[in-house]
Order: C-alpha cells, then structure tokens, then sequence
C-alpha cells in the first residue's frame, strides 16, 4: 500500500511537470524553491529506489537536475539590482515605498534616475519597471507595455478647522490657487487675508496643478512649500491659510479638506467622477515572467510599500 500511494504521488508530481509544459499552460506557475524541488525529486526517486535497489532512471535524474538548475538560476536573478524609472513627478510620492522594500536609488539601478519618458525606457529595453502619473497609451500597450495601479493622487484644498467655507465652486478653483481671491469675504467667509500655499515650483508643481486647475500653473500663490505635510502644518496654525496638498496627508491634522461644487474629495468620488481631481499613480512593466519584476511587483502589493505609499496617495 505504501509503495502504491508513494507511486501515485510521483507519478502526479510528473503529471504536473509535464501539464506545466504544454501549450496554453498557465504562464505564472507558482514560484519554485529548492525545497520543493528536493520534495519533488525524493517522491519520485525513493520508492524506485527502494522497491528495486537501483539508480533511478537517467531521464528521471535530468528531470530533477534540469529544476534544481532553474531554482539557481532564479535565485542568480533575484540578486541581480532592478533598473528602474521614474517621472521626476512621482519620485517624492514613491521613493518612500520602494525605499521600504529595498528598492530605492541605494539597493536598485534607477536607470539614469528621474526620468520624463519612465515608459518609453521600459519598452526600449533601459528599464524593467517605470512609475508614471498616468495611464500608459494606446500604443504603448499595443507595444506590449503591461500596467499596474498601485495609487490615486487626490487633489484638494486644506483650510483651517475654523474656517467658515467648507465648499468652492469649480469656477472659482483657478482664481483662488493664482492669488485673484484676496479676501475670504469673496467666497462667503469672514473677512480675511487669504494666504494661499503651493507646491514649490517644479515636476511636482506642476503635476498638482494640471490635475487641480487642468492647463495651467500656479502662479501669483503667497508661499510654497516642497512637502505636502509642511503646507498642511502650515494651515493648521494659520486660520487664514489655504493649501493645495494630496488629500491623504490631511489626516493627522486640525484642517479641514474643502469639497468642490459640493463634492468632499475622496478616492471613491474620483473614481465614479464625481471628484475629478486626480491623477493615476501607474506602473508600467514588460517582462511580466520576469522573477525579479514578479518580485517587484508582490513586494510592492505587501503590507509595508502599501502602508508606506497611502502616506502619499490614495491606495485601494
């Protein structure tokens, strides 16, 4: 009985070697570890072994050497660093998250660093993963470009938690964010200086303002700022202050995030349109066999990058 179960569990695991390399099979097996192999290799050499006194059969020795040299060799690959690029807009947003799975600029080749065409490097071959703030083209994905969501940026306005205006008219968002308000009596608060905080002047900047005020760029603001929590700080302590920030860093302070034509920014409103203030944080791939891009991509989908990455963006 127990050389008959031991028979049948070998001849499965041949079963699955050879179902795994017919046409049509499943091109993402599940990833091999030489503990599997050696498992594998045991089941089918050791009740042989055992039953007849003899070597297992060359054929059946290749097999298992052929498995143990793909575990090697993706181990190899593993090690090897990961070129990748990314648009100098989102560098700030999700350095921090590759940086959290060691894959920043220290641990990984960023192929030349901050680059405008991340994509375009991935399909000529400079890069095996780019992060873009938008969604690849047409031809881009005719070209084989492969693509990952891994975040919104949700634009919005902060304002301190006693400010009276709660809400913006859409109409009204260009002249705000470019200093024509001055007073907040002009969009039904109390009479008031209106000190307004952008991004500092840069990639960032301008990926904020194509994606809040599409077209154009801030221009006539009373401060900038670099970081997205300093602005919100600011606020806080300001009653007078309004900032353009990604609306996830609102959340540990006393601000409150003003709606737009009536709408409270959320990633769920973006994503039906009714707030559509947002950019795609993407990340475009080729080689989707690739152990160290398959790598990437599972440790950008774990519990650390994602909690890193929602301090920036939206994340589902």
């Amino acid at each position: 009985m127990w050389e008959k179960t031991t028979t049948l569990a070998a001849l499965a695991v041949l079963g699955a070697l050879a179902l795994a390399a017919l046409p049509g099979a499943d091109p993402e097996p599940p990833p091999l570890t030489a503990n599997s192999v050696t498992r594998a290799a045991h089941t089918i050499e050791g009740p042989r072994r055992l039953a007849t006194g003899l070597p297992a059969p060359a054929s059946q020795s290749a097999v298992s050497a052929a498995r143990l040299a793909q575990v090697d060799r993706m181990r190899a690959a593993a090690r090897e660093p990961l070129r990748v690029a990314i648009d100098p807009a989102t560098q700030s947003l999700v350095e921090p998250a590759l940086r959290s799975i060691g894959r920043g600029p220290d641990h990984a080749d960023w192929a030349g660093g901050a680059v405008l065409d991340a994509f375009e490097r991935v399909l000529d071959g400079r890069a095996e993963i780019a992060v873009a703030p938008r969604e690849p083209s047409r031809e881009e994905r005719l070209r084989g470009l492969g693509e990952l969501r891994i975040g919104e940026l949700v634009v919005g306005l902060v304002v301190h938690e006693s400010n009276p205006v709660t809400s913006i008219p859409s109409r009204r968002l260009r002249d705000l964010v470019r200093g024509s308000v001055t007073d907040w009596s002009e969009l039904g608060g109390a009479p008031g200086a209106v000190r307004v905080l952008v991004p500092t002047a840069g990639p960032v900047a301008d990926l904020y303002a194509r994606t809040l005020v599409a077209g154009d760029r801030f221009q006539g603001a009373d401060d900038t700022l670099a970081d997205d929590r300093a602005r919100v700080r600011a606020v806080a302590s300001d009653p007078h202050a309004v900032a353009v920030v990604s609306i996830t860093c609102a959340a540990d302070f006393d601000v409150r995030l003003m709606s737009i034509d009536g709408e409270p920014p959320s990633l769920g409103a973006s994503r039906c349109g009714r707030y559509p203030y947002s950019s795609p944080i993407v990340l475009g791939y080729k080689d989707a066999n690739s152990l160290r891009v398959r790598a990437f991509l599972a440790d950008l989908r774990g519990a650390t990058a994602r909690g890193v990455l929602a301090a920036a963006v939206c994340v589902d």
